[in-house]
């Protein structure tokens, strides 16, 4: 059966979805209660779509709104005021989220809506950059500095979308199947978006996802995977040196070699570091007193700003959740990340490009997650999201293949 992917013959629905995905790095340049609104449409236009038929929601859906259910009950008991209005917005992006790649793949194969929202998330993220180059110019600021914190008081998000970005853009190059020479060309673009924004975990992160797909790709043959190694280490020392030269990238490695000095207990040069490690020491003190259920939804940050007065989250996943979640909440969040990675190591003899592209995502996610809250931005749901479409492909294609042996 062929399948239909022209947005002729179904406008409305994919012309929405897009935007819907377009507007998820790009938001800062449009009302936030437009990006509510669109995600509201995408779902009632899935629900016409589908004739009001219930459909069984895919397993990484249940087991977020499974979590995401537990932290709208533990919000009740948050000493936060803003516990509950934290919920509703986080429910809003996922119901934009799940809504509009569901109808994406009305008309697509999972790894095609893979590919096609990637591209739409990685040109976003293109466009959102050039755009804060535009109104900030390029200078000592730090990138989406005056976009992102006028807007909601924090530019983080812009970091998030060059990672993840960044991430998608590895695994197109990875993938014989989604390769494309523009590829190339926007990695290169997004590497100079990772110097402004002076972001050191966007760099780590793309090291080590090349790392871990190079590693997956050699893996079983001992002198090629040792020649990887030793041509990322070559690699990264070159970057390093080449990239000193830079100016655009000078903050960024004053920033690595405050860390490393931290790190080593050599000076306190770093503040950032000293500032978090404060913030995740705060966190999980509290997470003692109340280990099962945690604080309650939103409970870090009041904490933080009462012994450091900070109103900022702990900028680390692990900490945040064990602290306003416990570890129910803990377990019920990494459910999906802990069953992708099994599935993926396990030895199938169906598309082992695609299983190494699983591992490598999750695995590069989740270290990430010691430095940053992932769990409250809808760019990490989107990311998630389409990673458990491809996880879902390979189960759908290893199934035919053991009905067809």
């Amino acid at each position: 059966m062929k399948i239909k992917t022209s947005l002729k013959a179904y406008p409305l629905e994919l012309l929405l979805a897009s935007l819907y995905i377009f507007m998820i790095p790009a938001k800062p340049i449009a009302p936030i209660y437009l990006f509510y609104g669109l995600g509201i449409l995408c779902l009632i236009l899935y629900i016409f779509a589908k004739k009001f038929k219930i459909e069984k929601f895919h397993p990484f859906e249940a087991s977020y709104l499974l979590f995401w259910g537990f932290c709208v009950v533990e919000s009740f008991f948050s000493p936060s005021p803003f516990a509950f209005d934290l919920c509703v917005r986080i429910l809003l992006y996922i119901a934009g989220v799940f809504s509009s790649i569901r109808i994406c793949c009305l008309y697509m194969s999972d790894e095609k809506v893979f590919s096609y929202t990637s591209n739409l998330f990685i040109n976003a993220t293109l466009f959102i950059s050039c755009y804060c180059i535009l109104v900030e110019g390029i200078g000592d600021v730090r990138l989406g500095e005056v976009v992102f914190e006028g807007v909601y008081g924090t530019y983080i998000e812009l970091s998030i979308c060059i990672l993840i970005a960044s991430v998608l853009l590895i695994c197109k190059l990875f993938n014989p199947r989604d390769k494309s020479k523009w590829n190339y060309i926007r990695f290169a673009l997004l590497l100079v978006f990772c110097g402004l924004s002076q972001t050191r975990k966007v760099f780590v992160a793309i090291f080590l996802m090349i790392g871990i797909m190079a590693f997956w790709k050699s893996r079983g043959k001992i002198i090629l995977r040792l020649k990887y190694i030793l041509i990322c280490c070559v690699a990264l020392i070159a970057a390093i040196s080449f990239l000193s030269r830079l100016e655009i990238f000078n903050q960024l490695l004053v920033r690595f070699y405050g860390m490393f000095l931290f790190l080593n207990g050599e000076a306190t040069y770093d503040n950032s570091s000293i500032i978090r490690l404060n913030m995740i020491t705060v966190a999980l003190s509290q997470f003692a007193k109340q280990p099962v259920f945690g604080t309650g939804t939103d409970g870090a940050r009041i904490f933080v700003n009462q012994y450091l007065g900070v109103d900022a989250y702990s900028h680390c996943n692990f900490a945040e959740l064990l602290c306003n979640n416990g570890i129910i909440g803990f377990v019920l969040y990494y459910v999906f990340h802990i069953k992708t990675i099994i599935k993926s190591v396990k030895t199938y003899n169906y598309d082992d490009t695609i299983r190494g592209i699983l591992l490598s995502s999750i695995i590069v996610a989740v270290t990430m997650d010691y430095g940053q809250v992932s769990y409250y931005n809808v760019e990490y749901i989107f990311f998630y999201a389409i990673l458990s479409l491809l996880g879902r492909d390979l189960l759908k294609k290893r199934r035919l293949l053991g009905r067809r042996s």
